[in-house]
């Protein structure tokens, strides 16, 4: 029987919303919600026991094993304390604490990780070579993308991944990057699931940013061209990033900015359903382009609201014909945002003859959470039968 060991920070989204409120440093929002809902939906496919390293050094929240059901054991694990003991020990530590558990590892089982963690590949390597375990590498970014990355850890993380039994990857690119064996692999572009319609947040007719809040991201292009314009709809942005405080200082001033700070899921998907049009400002970036799918243009389509947003070739590939693009070819996008916004938006504040999104059907029967972890519980079974 195939099991399944999934190793990642992902931790249950009330836990995760806990830390979220009592941590100083705040844990990253993107790989949680991708990890905590691929993880639940594989086990109704095969069991599953997920480890996730607590991604906070703080002891806000403890070790702790979460029976979930009877296919899905959830085991918190505290991350070890300084720098190089984590980097020398850490995955180590995680592979001997799975063996302590599961001293039975056998090739038949699969160990699915989070590319992106140091720690977790370390630790999926040693159990492979203890065990004959089957590695499949999950990979949903270019580790050259992430804010801040040393050349070191760049390096660390291509080479760790480099020889897996297998790989599930957001695009063929990543898969490139990474692959240096030509092992199979298995590409979704994203994870959906299907949002509960809920009630507006606020009554006015709104713009909604939700994400990442740099300037990579469009946000300054974004404020000065509101602020320029100052169309007839008030805007609503929320996450997080360096340039936060920006928007803090833009809402002060315009009351029609409204800025939230980082929110939860459930308030995110709530002001997404009921916005006029949904924004995604994101400078387009060819060497991105090829590894990267907008996790939060994903979620944009399977709102049926519809969206703004420069280029990204995967989804526009698929689902162009939903989206109005915002076309500023990689430079800054303020120009086009406010000549969209001067276009397209009445005085009354009404949107005109703008693109409708329509692609929500299709989007969910493509990747929606149940199908995608189908499909990959399938390939991952492919694996141990070789």
């Amino acid at each position: 029987l195939m099991r399944i060991f999934y190793l990642s920070t992902a931790l249950e989204d009330d836990d995760f919303n806990y830390l979220e409120s009592k941590a100083s440093k705040k844990p990253n929002p993107a790989g949680q919600n991708f990890h905590a809902k691929l993880l639940v939906a594989l086990s109704d496919f095969s069991p599953v026991y997920a480890y996730s390293l607590i991604p906070n050094l703080e002891n806000v929240l403890p070790e702790a094993s979460l029976e979930k059901s009877k296919s899905l054991l959830w085991r918190y694990l505290e991350p070890m304390e300084g720098k190089i003991g984590r980097f020398l020990n850490q995955g180590r530590l995680i592979g001997k604490t799975i063996l302590s558990e599961h001293s039975d590892l056998n090739e038949n089982d699969i160990l699915l990780y989070d590319s992106l963690n140091l720690s977790l590949a370390k630790a999926a390597r040693f159990l492979k070579r203890k065990k004959a375990c089957k590695t499949v590498a999950i990979l949903t970014d270019d580790p050259q993308n992430i804010t801040g990355a040393a050349r070191f850890y760049v390096k660390q993380c291509l080479s760790l991944s480099a020889s897996c039994n297998g790989y599930f990857a957001l695009t063929e690119g990543l898969y490139n990057l990474f692959s240096k064996n030509g092992a199979p692999h298995l590409v979704k572009m994203g994870l959906m699931e299907e949002l509960e319609k809920q009630e507006s947040p606020i009554h006015a007719p709104y713009m909604y940013y939700g994400g990442a809040l740099f300037v990579k991201d469009g946000t300054k292009a974004l404020l000065d061209a509101y602020q320029s314009v100052r169309p007839n709809l008030d805007l609503v942005l929320s996450g997080h990033g360096a340039h936060q405080e920006e928007c803090r200082k833009a809402a002060i001033e315009n009351p029609r900015i409204h800025f939230l700070g980082q929110i939860s899921k459930k308030e995110h998907y709530a002001y997404l359903q009921n916005a006029s049009l949904l924004l995604n400002p994101r400078i387009f970036r060819k060497s991105l382009d090829k590894v990267s799918v907008p996790s939060k243009l994903l979620e944009y389509l399977a709102s049926g609201v519809p969206i703004l947003s420069t280029y990204s070739t995967p989804i526009f590939a698929s689902f162009g014909n939903s989206i109005n693009l915002l076309n500023n070819h990689g430079e800054d996008p303020t120009p086009a945002l406010k000549s969209f916004f001067r276009e397209y938006i009445s005085e009354e504040g009404k949107l005109i003859g703008i693109v409708e999104n329509h692609s929500a059907k299709e989007l969910m029967a493509q990747n929606g959470v149940a199908k995608v972890a189908s499909d990959l519980t399938s390939f991952c079974a492919s694996l141990t039968s070789k």
